[in-house]
């Protein structure tokens, strides 16, 4: 029949189809790299090898310097134990402050150790060794023993008219006593390590004496024994 279309004909595509399948194609072309390129400076501007940062010349090895360590020296003691080296920093602590506190002077003894002579004026200061540390004999290499163990027991006492007056001075003395760095006949200060201290007030503590607060701090302290 005039213009009837053959029975079979192959289907066509859509023309986006075709283009999106052309240009998912792989290319065929080869990979030429692209020649170097020489950098000139433009009029009026520097090369950049004169405005970046120079090269670092490489590191000259330096000889190895080792030098000694400082000798340590121990202070020569000056005081026969350590009550009597506790007093003596206590009235030499911030150019006399705690001796200055409690009127401490010429004739007038204001820091005792142990035994307390007499009825001193409020306030004053009583420093005593309740406890001995428990020593072992440890020998080192020096040929001298040294001695370790537990702690000994040192107290602090503040007597005074006022509360505030002995919990002022109680605090000056554990501040004076902070690192100290003590040194006596038979052994070396390693360290204090403070209690808990209490005010209680001390009645009739003498003949003509009021009401007495007393203020105490006790420390374990430890010392290197060196006979």
């Amino acid at each position: 029949m005039v213009g009837t279309p053959p029975a079979w004909a192959p289907p066509r595509r859509p023309r986006a189809v075709v283009a999106a399948a052309v240009r998912l194609a792989p290319a065929s072309r080869p990979v030429v790299a692209a020649p170097p390129r020489s950098v000139t400076p433009r009029p009026g501007r520097r090369p950049l090898a004169v405005v970046g940062r120079a090269a670092t010349p490489p590191a000259v090895a330096r000889p190895l310097v080792v030098r000694p360590p400082a000798p340590y020296v121990v202070p020569t003691p000056t005081h026969p134990d350590l009550v009597a080296a506790v007093v003596a920093r206590l009235r030499e602590w911030s150019g006399g402050a705690i001796a200055t506190a409690l009127g401490e002077a010429t004739g007038v003894k204001k820091i005792w150790s142990d035994e307390v002579m007499g009825s001193p004026q409020l306030p004053w200061v009583r420093v005593t060794e309740i406890g001995e540390p428990t020593a072992v004999e440890a020998p080192e290499s020096d040929g001298q023993s040294h001695y370790y163990g537990n702690g000994g027991q040192l107290q602090v006492s503040v007597f005074a008219a006022e509360k505030v007056q002995a919990r002022d001075l109680r605090r000056s003395i554990i501040a004076a006593l902070n690192d100290a760095p003590l040194v006596f006949d038979d052994g070396v200060l390693l360290g204090f390590w403070l209690h808990n201290g209490s005010y209680p007030p001390v009645k009739d503590p003498g003949v003509g004496v009021p009401t007495t607060y007393h203020a105490f701090a006790t420390f374990t302290y430890f010392v290197d024994r060196t006979f």
